[in-house]
């Protein structure tokens, strides 16, 4: 099933890339746009090959075995680290509020990849020029990381497969 979801996956930038490949070539007055376009579906591309990695790793239940207290704080200080080029250049204010050190007990990298896949979507779907809230908090006998952006959310029907694999929602 895996290989079939990947495969799957990978096809629709792949055709897209090679798309605006064959009209660069064609169309000269395209080329940059075209050259943009390739250079977008490679980034996609390599966001889903990583993706595809971390699941194998995951599906295998590897990483389970290392868990531990994580510092949320030095994650979250190290992933804004690791996605400062994206936040520099929508111009992207994020304002972190830690209101608890207790480590929470996990994995950490699997921690960072949750985190990371939370947050860069947060700067992926928010317009430029925004803020994004990043929290950590204890609520009761629960410990909560919150991300609140200002993109356009999740459609109410597209909410239920949020957690379906792969799933993204074409526009």
């Amino acid at each position: 099933q895996f290989i079939s979801d990947a495969a799957h996956e990978l096809r629709t930038p792949l055709a897209g890339i090679k798309a605006h490949a064959q009209l660069a070539m064609r169309i000269p007055e395209r080329q940059q746009t075209s050259l943009i376009r390739i250079v977008e579906g490679v980034d996609r591309t390599t966001r889903l090959a990583n993706q595809l990695l971390t699941l194998s790793g995951v599906d295998s239940m590897e990483r389970l075995d290392n868990a531990g207290p994580v510092d949320i704080a030095a994650l979250i200080h190290t992933l804004l680290e690791d996605l400062d080029h994206d936040i520099s250049e929508k111009s992207i204010a994020v304002k972190r509020r830690i209101e608890t050190s207790e480590p929470l007990h996990g994995n950490e990298d699997l921690l960072y990849i949750l985190l990371r896949n939370l947050i860069d979507n947060a700067i992926r779907y928010a317009p430029n020029h925004s803020e994004i809230q990043l929290s950590y908090a204890r609520q009761n006998t629960t410990l909560s990381f919150t991300v609140i952006d200002q993109g356009p959310g999740i459609d109410a029907t597209q909410r239920k497969r949020v957690f379906d694999r792969f799933y993204r929602d074409i526009e």
